[in-house]
């Protein structure tokens, strides 16, 4: 990613429209400085291009509440940058307005924009799509953009003075380390899981194989289908036999039923027939009628033709003599328009000569009076050059004047303060003093502070061992009572589960009970059922029992014997009894079933409760166990860290005495120097006061003598000004005479032509005079023209007319020919279709519907007379087919008896071999599940045993495990990344991490003593900022990932450097342009850092809170004070400026995206 051109408006003290074009030459070396006093807003510069692409800054918070980035007093503000990824260029803008654009109006919402910068195709325009696409645009957040482009204000350091957890937070955010926590965590999950789902399946296992048969009960099942199902068999080839025959006694019923309804309906067909007659009749002749419908309409039609072509005719003879009329009047107009255009002519030819002769005389007194103007121009040229050279004249007098007195100022101010001559020199080793002392003292605190922390965590270790020795002993006095809870737990789910299994068994041997009976209960009550019915019947047919008398034949069954009229009728109270009581065995059976299921449920319940009860018990004593084996470690350990850290607090007293002593040398050596400078009795709390004066004295002086070396070199310059103005000024008199000649004989020459001209033709014009005498004779031939084509057009009127005229008359004839044979073929066919004349023919006549109804009704009695014969047919065949089987010859009542009692047979064997055979499903399926709860076990163990072999690496249930080691790696890599920028700055340190580190903080190695490790916290300010310096570059390359990073904005101070330290750390910039070809910019406002980098942009303080830009590439797009107005005034075309984007390219300056 590169970074183009930046264009912002009313950021922070930058007031105004700006830009900035990093394209420019002048930053082809690749390292720029960007200058100016504390407080300008040099750093506004960064936030203008975080805005542009992100919307935000690292410093401030911007809102449609409140917007801290806009300048004090203004009603918009804009940022705009030019960027290019993969060699796509892209132009992305932030913006943001008050209410009517005014100071005081409400903030309304922010506006962004992303576009493509070749072509001006917008992308996007919402502010989460431009997010999104910005995002996928450069690969990198706000926060990797703020660690690889842009390394803001104070956080070179951060990463060193960050506890250990924000470190880890640190390389989280970089390189994306967090998602090792939720794996670590993912896997404890994972393994938590695992194991209870294998708990799970062996619980489930167990009372799986509870409920299988013995393999003795299973065989006797078996055989009991065996013979049931070949009983079946035997039941089913008779009751086949018995429906068969049955089917054919019904079968030949139905087909004597049908013949005797075909022989109904064809006497119904023959009457329908009968009375139709007379109308199909005359429906033949109508339909013959019709059949000369076309003949009759071809003769009327050919008979209106006649009438229509005589009428054409009489049409077109008129039309005629209408054209030979119209051409006998127009031949006298035709002739005058003739003579009037040969005058026309005629004129225009005779004034063609004294024209041409005006226009040669026009065209001489045109160039005289070109020839006068130009010489007037320059006469006026001449003289503003001439004002201009006696201007130029006074103004170098006056200036060189003005110099003098401006080196006679400084010389006498240099005089008078010679003792400052050497000041420059004194304050530059008592300013790398301070930092060296400044540095001392502020160890001396820290190493004060750490005596301090270390003696609080000493006294807070040996608080944890006391508490974790009492921890240890709480736990071991808990693990008696959980191990004994346990052990009651397990005796409770024994008991239990021998309940269970007695419930089980009970409500199988109530199951088999029922299913034992309820075939001979549900034929008890079938026949009990059919009992009733026929005592209730024979109880309703009392009256009829009276007339019968033993020896005659009953009217209804024919039977000559009578038993129930002797009085013996069944008793209906009985046959109800008896039916109530199968009813009441079999619900009673019923009854005890569920009841034995209820209390199996009830007991496997109690079961599953024992079993989480014990598992909770189990689960207590072993985090009991595991809690006080943990209590006694953690006492060890703690009264081992309250050794070690008694130890570290006599050895942070030890180095804060040493540091103090260490600060007080520093001290004494600044003020010494002071001395030497004029401050005789320098004190710690003055020095800044001392130092500000000396420094101000100095750069006095400098100015000084600053001012007198350029006053010098500008009176020179001012007296070579004043002899070259006085040589301009003569030269430009006489070129002033030589143009006031000119003019006068150009003149002259003109007054000549324009005489000569006005004698010879007067007022006279020569193009109007031609334009108008061209146009009468183009009117003239206009007309003539206009004549003569109506002429002609009336002419050939007239031949067509006769064309027409011969042409209506042969169609005339030939339509009374065809009237002629039509008519005399359509009498021939009348009489062979048996009409006398037409007049008959539309007698016979029908409307369509008589026509309609008539021939459906003739096509009706064909389609049923064709239906009967042949259902007739069909019938007789299949009744003789049918009669030739001889089935049976027993009555079909004694065939049904029979069946419906096989049937019920039949239907109770089904019965029972549908209990058994849902019994011996049942036990397959109780095995199978058995079976498969197995397999079940045995692939869940595997899945379990390679969880547990990674969660044993990686897992935990804090997810720190995994974390831990991953950051580790990541450090590694910062180190890796940061060591190559820290060698060249400084080639004795180079940055590890000990092997033995507990924090994420790393150590430097320094090759000067020997490669011992040392702290970064013993190094000087100094070498602390060249290791963050590098860190910091290591973070950048590793945050822009596989993006190639082109440039790079470092916004820190360099004042903890000294002048060696200064130039390394800028040498390494310039290293990084030359091997990665990125373009740095660097914020200070070190008089060093501006020398030693000459490509700058100055920030430079205007007062009132306002700065403004100076540099290469650096332009002002609008005015100053009337900015705000005048873009308020210009606000409201935003939308349709936007749109223009996609025309093309714009101009130099590029106008903002809008």
């Amino acid at each position: 990613m590169k970074i183009l051109t930046l264009r912002f408006k009313n950021i922070n003290s930058l007031a105004g429209a700006w830009q900035i074009d990093f394209t420019d030459p002048a930053f082809r070396d690749g390292l720029f400085a960007l200058t100016g006093p504390t407080g300008a807003g040099k750093t506004s510069v960064l936030d203008a291009i975080c805005l542009a692409l992100y919307g935000r800054t690292a410093r401030q918070s911007i809102s449609r509440e409140a917007n801290e980035v806009m300048t004090r007093g203004t009603g918009e503000c804009y940022a705009e940058v030019e960027f290019e990824v993969s060699a796509q260029r892209w132009r992305c803008r932030w913006e943001q307005h008050r209410a009517r654009n005014h100071p005081g109006g409400s903030l309304q919402a922010a506006e962004r924009r992303l576009a493509r910068a070749d072509t001006g195709e917008v992308v996007a325009e919402q502010l989460r799509t431009v997010a999104e696409e910005i995002e996928r645009i450069t690969g990198m957040t706000f926060e990797q953009f703020t660690r690889s482009v842009l390394l803001v204000q104070g956080r070179f350091d951060a990463f060193l003075k960050a506890q250990d957890k924000d470190r880890a937070g640190i390389l989280e955010q970089v390189t994306g380390t967090g998602i090792y926590q939720e794996i670590d965590r993912a896997v404890h999950a994972r393994w938590q899981a695992e194991k209870e789902a294998l708990d799970d399946l062996r619980r489930q296992q167990e009372l799986q194989t509870a409920g299988l048969l013995s393999s003795e009960d299973r065989q006797a099942l078996e055989a009991r289908l065996t013979e049931a199902t070949a009983q079946r068999d035997v039941l089913e080839h008779g009751l086949r036999d018995l429906e068969a025959s049955i089917a054919w006694l019904e079968a030949l019923a139905k087909l004597r039923s049908e013949r005797e309804a075909i022989t109904v309906a064809r006497a119904a067909w023959q009457t329908r027939a009968e009375a139709a007659g007379p109308a199909l009749s005359r429906l033949r002749r109508a339909e013959a009628a019709r059949g000369l419908d076309a003949d009759v309409k071809a003769v009327a039609a050919a008979r209106q033709a006649e009438i229509a072509a005589g009428q054409a005719l009489e049409a077109r003879r008129e039309a005629l003599q209408k054209h030979r009329r119209d051409l006998v009047a127009l031949r006298p107009a035709l002739a005058d328009a003739q003579a009037a255009a040969a005058a026309a002519r005629q004129a225009l030819e005779t004034a063609l000569p004294q024209l041409q002769e005006l226009r040669a005389l026009e065209g001489a007194i045109a160039v005289a009076q070109q020839a006068e103007t130009a010489a007037r121009q320059a006469l006026q040229e001449a003289e503003m050059r001439l004002q201009q050279s006696q201007d130029e004249r006074a103004k170098a007098v006056a200036t060189a004047q003005k110099e003098e007195k401006a080196l006679a100022k400084a010389r006498h101010y240099l005089e008078a303060h010679s003792a400052d001559q050497t000041l420059a020199e004194t304050l530059g080793p008592v300013q790398t003093l301070r930092a060296a002392w400044e540095q001392r003292r502020l160890e001396a605190g820290e190493a004060v502070e750490r005596a301090r922390q270390a003696d609080r965590i000493a006294r807070e270790r040996s608080e944890r061992s006391t508490q974790a020795a009492q921890a240890a002993t709480a736990a071991e006095a808990t693990l008696p009572q959980a191990r004994a809870a346990a052990e009651a737990a397990r005796q409770a789910l024994h008991e239990a589960e021998e309940r269970r299994d007695r419930a089980e068994a009970a409500a199988l041997a109530a199951e088999a009970a029922l299913e034992a009976r309820r075939p001979d209960l549900e034929r008890q009550i079938g026949l009990a059922e059919e009992n009733l019915r026929l005592t209730q019947t024979v109880a309703r047919l009392e009256d009829l029992r009276q007339q019968l008398v033993d020896g005659r034949a009953c009217p209804l069954c024919g039977s000559l014997e009578h038993p129930y009229a002797a009085g013996n009728t069944p008793a209906v109270p009985a046959a109800q009894q008896a039916l109530e009581e199968c009813r009441a065995a079999l619900s009673g059976l019923s009854a005890e079933a569920d009841q034995a299921r209820r209390r199996a449920a009830d007991a496997n319940r109690a079961c599953q409760a024992c079993l989480k009860t014990s598992s909770r018990c189990d689960l207590a004593a072993e985090q009991a166990a595991n809690a006080a084996a943990r209590a006694q470690a953690e006492a060890a350990t703690a009264r081992q860290a309250a050794a070690d850290a008694a130890a570290a607090g006599a050895e942070a007293g030890r180095m804060a005495t040493a540091a103090e002593a260490t600060a007080a040398e520093a001290w004494q050596a600044i003020a010494v120097r002071l001395h030497n400078a004029g401050v005789p009795e320098a004190q710690p709390e003055a020095l800044d006061h001392d130092l500000k004066t000396l420094t101000q004295r100095a750069r006095l002086y400098a100015q000084e003598e600053r001012r007198a070396a350029e006053a010098r070199v500008a009176s020179e310059a001012a007296g070579q000004a004043v002899a070259e103005a006085m040589r301009r000024l003569a030269a430009h008199q006489q070129d002033r005479d030589e143009k006031h000649h000119d003019l006068e004989r150009r003149q002259t020459a003109l007054a000549a032509l324009r005489g000569t001209r006005l004698e010879r033709f007067g007022e006279r014009q020569a193009d109007a005079e031609e334009k108008a005498l061209r146009q009468e004779s183009q009117r003239a031939d206009r007309r003539l023209a206009d004549l003569d084509g109506r002429r002609q057009a009336l002419q050939a009127q007239r031949l067509s007319a006769a064309r027409e005229v011969a042409a209506a008359r042969e169609q005339s004839r030939q339509a009374a020919d065809r009237a002629q044979g039509l008519a005399s073929d359509l009498a021939a066919r009348l009489r062979e279709a048996g009409f006398a004349d037409e007049a008959a023919c539309r007698e016979a006549r029908w409307d369509d519907a008589e026509v309609q109804r008539w021939t459906a009704e003739r096509s009706a009695l064909a389609e049923s007379d064709a239906v009967l014969r042949d259902r007739a047919a069909t019938t007789e065949r299949d009744l003789d087919e049918t009669a030739r089987q001889a089935r049976t010859d027993r009555p079909q009542a004694e065939l049904v008896v029979e069946r419906d009692e096989a049937r019920a047979r039949r239907d109770a064997l089904v019965s029972a071999i549908g209990a058994d055979g849902e019994a011996r499903r049942a036990d397959d399926e109780r095995r199978q599940r058995a079976a498969e709860g197995i397999a079940a076990i045995e692939r869940q163990a595997g899945r379990f045993q390679r969880w547990d072999r990674l969660h044993d690496l990686i897992g935990s249930s804090d997810g720190t495990k995994f974390q831990r080691y991953a950051q580790g790696i990541t450090l590694r890599r910062l180190l890796h990344a940061a060591n190559p920028h820290l060698e060249r700055m400084s080639g004795r340190y180079r940055a590890v991490w000990p092997a033995t580190a507990t924090e994420l903080l790393p150590a430097v190695v320094d090759r000067d003593q020997g490669g011992i490790e040392r702290p970064i916290s013993n190094l000087s300010g100094g070498e602390t900022f060249m290791v963050s310096l590098a860190l910091a570059l290591g973070l950048a390359e590793m945050a822009g990932g596989r993006l190639r990073v082109d440039s790079l904005f470092l916004d820190e101070g360099f004042g903890t450097l000294d002048s060696d330290a200064l130039d390394t750390a800028v040498t390494t910039l310039e290293g990084l342009h030359h091997a990665h070809g990125r373009m740095i910019g660097v914020i200070s406002h070190i008089e060093q850092m501006k020398s030693r980098i000459p490509t700058r942009i100055e920030v430079r303080k205007q007062g009132s809170g306002r700065s403004t830009l100076a540099g290469p590439g650096c332009t002002r797009l609008g005015g100053t004070a009337a900015d705000t107005a005048a873009d308020g005034k210009a606000k409201k075309p935003r939308r349709a400026r936007g749109k223009a984007d996609k025309a093309g390219a714009e101009a130099a300056p590029p106008a903002p995206l809008e």
